[in-house]
């Protein structure tokens, strides 16, 4: 028969209940998951968190025996999420799975199948780890004298974000790189284990150091990525980072788990596409994309649009989900190192630009062998669509319906609003910007 809990016992129970509680939260975390800035972050929570099932960590045996000269002994574990862990206690071995019996979850108790006599010592150890999981054991040796019950293993792992995407040259909130444990690595839901981390990509930051412990509490960490510097290479990067945990008592491996980066890069290039009809009827926003694209050249690998103003493709007052800039990109002439502009946080090309989009377009004087003096716009100089001058959101070739067009040769504001044109002949004007996205 079990002795009854002593007062101490009691106050332990208590603590446990308190500790299941605030760990039973940690699965809980609700991670940012705005697009903010072109960022994507995704929902990190793998694994199910366990409560700690015992604070009794004292050492050597535990009471409770009924007299007799031998006893069974074993203890609680809680973590074991996945795979199996084997203790051993000299010959004897008792291998553990997350529905083993007494085992809900990966959390529970068990017991050897042997028992010892009286005086007998006893000192167990894992032999078999579960794949991807760090174990840690306590109690682990004593002289018995009682039933023991305290030899507790806890079962861990390090979680990250599972991917993220940063822009270079930005820095928003919903970047973050996030780092816990899946569940306690001892009787202290407090406690934290050492993690080292590899060396980041040079044009990879983090706002602040990484933590040297982690606990079952998140850890976000704002990732950012610097501009390139030198000869832009117009690709995105991928990148992965390792948080290697190192073990505590009881363990023999080391468990590292990573987190796929991908930086987009943010220098993108511009280039003209004359249309043929010499009209403002190019089918809309959907028709002036196919044109940009069938147009597309060889050293674009990726998606383009054309960058004018319709009802439904506007920046302002926040962009529309197509419009074709994004904020805080270098936007370059062709397949040139030459930047016609930078963009802002809303998206748009702030005047002065750094150069013309077109080199050979000198004052406002177009030369006479030239299609690609302008280009159209619908847009008035503050960026704002020009309904009435947009040529009935570019699908109307009729003279009595206007457009706005900008000046190729020109990095104030003409460059977006220089000349309404009647729609049926936009003569030098009959372009189209189109923007690698």
């Amino acid at each position: 028969m079990l002795k009854e809990a002593s007062p101490m016992r009691k106050t332990i129970l208590l603590i446990s209940f308190f500790l299941f509680f605030q760990c039973s939260q940690a699965d809980k975390i609700q991670f940012d998951a705005s697009k903010g800035l072109g960022s994507v972050i995704q929902i990190v929570a793998t694994e199910t968190v366990n409560a700690p099932v015992n604070t009794n960590q004292q050492s050597g045996g535990s009471g409770g025996g009924s007299g007799s000269s031998s006893y069974n002994f074993g203890g609680n574990i809680s973590g074991l999420v996945s795979g199996s862990i084997t203790l051993t206690n000299g010959s004897s071995t008792v291998t553990l799975i997350p529905t083993s019996p007494g085992i809900t979850g990966g959390a529970g108790t068990y017991q050897f199948s042997s028992s010892l006599t009286s005086g007998s010592s006893y000192s167990v150890s894992i032999t078999s780890f579960p794949n991807n999981l760090s174990c840690n054991i306590f109690n682990s040796s004593g002289t018995i004298s009682a039933t023991v019950n305290d030899i507790d293993v806890y079962c861990y792992s390090v979680v990250l974000t599972s991917s993220l995407t940063v822009v270079e040259g930005t820095t928003n909130s919903s970047n973050n790189l996030s780092i816990a444990l899946s569940h306690p690595p001892g009787p202290n839901p407090a406690s934290g284990v050492a993690v080292t981390y590899p060396n980041f990509p040079t044009n990879l930051s983090v706002n602040s150091a990484l933590p040297s412990t982690i606990t079952t509490t998140a850890v976000n960490r704002i990732v950012s990525a610097t501009n390139e510097t030198g000869t832009p290479d117009f690709a995105n990067e991928s990148e992965v980072i390792t948080a290697k945990v190192a073990q505590s008592s009881g363990s023999a491996t080391n468990v590292s788990v990573t987190s796929d980066i991908t930086i987009t890069d943010n220098d993108k290039r511009m280039y003209l596409v004359h249309i043929a009809s010499g009209t403002g009827s190019v089918g809309g926003k959907a028709g002036a994309d196919t044109l940009c694209t069938s147009n597309k050249p060889a050293y674009i690998s990726g998606s383009v649009g054309a960058m004018i103003g319709t009802s439904t493709r506007k920046p302002l007052p926040t962009p529309s989900s197509d419009w074709p800039l994004k904020p805080l990109y270098t936007y370059y002439r062709d397949n040139t190192t030459t930047i016609i502009a930078n963009s802002n946080s809303g998206a748009i090309l702030p005047f002065s630009w750094s150069n013309k989009v077109n080199a050979g377009i000198t004052g406002f004087s177009c030369p006479i062998s030239s299609t690609t003096c302008g280009y159209i716009t619908g847009m008035d100089n503050t960026w704002t669509v020009l309904l009435s001058q947009n040529c009935s959101n570019w699908t109307s070739g009729l003279s009595s319906v206007d457009g706005m067009t900008g000046w190729a040769g020109s990095i104030d504001s003409n460059a977006l609003s220089y000349f309404a044109s009647t729609c049926d002949a936009l003569g030098s004007s009959a372009n189209i910007i189109c923007v690698e996205l």
